[in-house]
């Protein structure tokens, strides 16, 4: 298949990227912190230790642990991962080596392809700080719901390819990496002010704030599953890959 040399070509880019590096040293003390806090804050709120209970009918691992540990990720994919995503499209446009690659049987569709599946991957990587946290919650005798745990870490997954989606679309669109950036933290902005300005007003500036990515992923936080907010996010952050496809040959020609 053409997409398997494409496959292995963007991750070792992707290895080589001091960006993703700099999420995996970041990403790590942020899940350390938030898991000791929310053990310690559970285990308080428990009554452990022979201290009083408070609010122990209401507590749960969802909120209490899983909640928190991956807080940190929102956070990442927010502020962090989108740079790993320009870096993956605007240091091949600026150097010229993606108009050399347009001109090989590839084609920009499996070229685009490639980049998702391997940013989707390196995000999986970073899931591992995550995942050793929730395993260290087993071992210290606490309890898992396995359907909530993959609710949520489904909604963390959708969170990525949206913010791959922003992230790809501004880097083919805008003319360098810091303006791909100002862009996409731009797009973060907005959803935040239509989330205040829904709340506010209601009626259907309510109901289309509740996709943005920030209310998205606070249905997953809650332990539900919605199947209208799975399909808009998805297409939204696949959306973001199209338009990069068709925008980047027009650039470049």
């Amino acid at each position: 298949m053409r997409i398997r040399p494409l496959l292995a070509k963007e991750f070792r880019e992707l290895m080589a990227s001091r960006a993703f590096w700099l999420l995996l040293l970041m990403i790590g003390p942020l899940v350390g912190h938030g898991f000791v806090t929310a053990v310690d804050t559970y285990a308080e709120a428990s009554g452990r230790g022979g201290g009083p209970s408070a609010l122990a009918q209401g507590l749960s691992p969802l909120d209490g642990i899983l909640v928190p540990t991956f807080g940190a990720y929102d956070l990442a994919v927010t502020l962090l991962f989108p740079f790993v995503a320009i870096r993956l499209v605007s240091a091949e446009k600026e150097s010229g080596a993606l108009k050399l690659m347009l001109q090989g049987p590839a084609g920009m569709g499996n070229m685009l392809a490639a980049k998702g599946l391997t940013l989707i991957a390196g995000w999986l990587i970073a899931w591992a700080p995550g995942l050793i946290a929730l395993a260290f919650w087993k071992i210290y005798g606490g309890s898992l719901y396995a359907p909530e745990v993959l609710n949520l870490l489904l909604g963390h997954l959708l969170r990525a390819i949206l913010a791959c989606g922003v992230a790809v679309a501004a880097a083919a669109i805008a003319k360098g990496a810091a303006s791909a950036a100002i862009v996409t933290l731009g797009f973060t902005v907005g959803t935040w002010a239509l989330e205040f300005i829904g709340m506010a007003s209601g009626g259907v500036l309510q109901e289309l704030a509740s996709y943005a990515p920030t209310s998205a992923l606070r249905v997953f936080e809650q332990g539900e599953f919605r199947l209208s907010t799975v399909v808009v996010t998805l297409t939204l952050g696949l959306a973001g890959f199209v338009l990069a496809a068709v925008w980047l040959p027009l650039r470049l020609n």
